[in-house]
């Protein structure tokens, strides 16, 4: 009973993680939406405690070279039982406007 009491209370605060293929499940390497060009770049980050957390950065390729200010910015964090594919209508939202997520 102990155990499946454990895996029950796991399934609740510690969902399995999501495993995906970000070629496969992202918008990107590089795509387009409403005629803007766009691109994925994907990176890591490692924490004081050496964990690691892999993002996704969406940007316009093509932006106003003009100005020395860069584009607004969004950071999409998803839930625990979530993943990157999860910013995928934030991105759809946000680029063609000019924001970075």
């Amino acid at each position: 009973m102990t155990s499946t009491w454990t895996k029950l209370v796991n399934l609740v605060i510690r969902p399995p993680r999501a495993t995906y293929d970000p070629d496969r499940h992202l918008p990107g390497p590089r795509f387009r939406i409403g005629g803007v060009s766009c691109a994925r770049e994907d990176v890591e980050v490692v924490g004081a405690l050496g964990l690691k957390l892999r993002c996704s950065h969406y940007k316009r390729e093509a932006f106003d070279k003009n100005k020395n200010e860069p584009a607004p910015c969004v950071v999409y964090l998803h839930g625990n039982s979530g993943s990157r594919c999860d910013a995928t209508d934030a991105v759809r939202l946000l680029l063609p406007i000019g924001i970075d997520v």
